[in-house]
Parts: structure tokens; C-alpha cells; sequence
């Protein structure tokens, strides 16, 4: 579903990626920089927000 473009579907993936980067950072970020050319900026963001600063910058698309 990443190229979904309802809303809360592009939040609701990022959600996901953000709870299990509580547990597991470095698979949470392994996981956003395989999807990061195909996966919404919303996406991305929700994704990232619990990762170190460094790993939530190369997640972000420019």
C-alpha cells in the first residue's frame, strides 16, 4: 500500500514503522531506506520520528 494515496493509509504505514522502532531501531531504518523511493514523505516522517537524529535525516526525502 505505499503507493496509497489516502491519508491516514500513508500515516497509518508510518505508525507502524514508529512503534516497531521502538523495539527494533535499526530494523525500523533498514526497513524506511529500502521503501524511501517509493513511500510518501508523510510516510517516511511518522516512520522515522523515534529514530536517532542521523538515521531520521537519511530516511527524509530531499
Amino acid at each position: 500500500m505505499l503507493h496509497e494515496k489516502e491519508f491516514f493509509i500513508r500515516k497509518a504505514i508510518g505508525w507502524c514503522v514508529r512503534e516497531i522502532s521502538k523495539a527494533s531501531p535499526d530494523e525500523a531504518f533498514e526497513f524506511l531506506m529500502k521503501i524511501k523511493d517509493r513511500a510518501s514523505g508523510l510516510t517516511l516522517r511518522e516512520g522515522a520520528k523515534r529514530l536517532p537524529l542521523q538515521q531520521r535525516e537519511m530516511t527524509t526525502v530531499p
